[in-house]
């Protein structure tokens, strides 16, 4: 019986629309870039996303260091 060949998963597809470039733009021209009211505003968004109350800190890393 041949294999059925599965098309490969799109990778790196995004919508970015001019809101998030906006976004992007006005954090990158602020005082707070890695820490701040943005930063507590998100890890408040991520922690009540998940359910997991006050106090949760979020890392990000993207892989580029041990």
């Amino acid at each position: 019986m041949p294999k059925t060949r599965v098309p490969p998963l799109p990778y790196g597809r995004q919508s970015i629309d001019e809101d998030d470039v906006a976004a992007v733009e006005s954090v990158l021209r602020d005082d707070w870039i890695t820490q701040g009211p943005r930063i507590e505003a998100f890890e408040a968004a991520i922690a009540e996303y998940s359910g997991v109350g006050h106090g949760y800190r979020c890392l990000i890393w993207d892989g580029s260091s041990p």
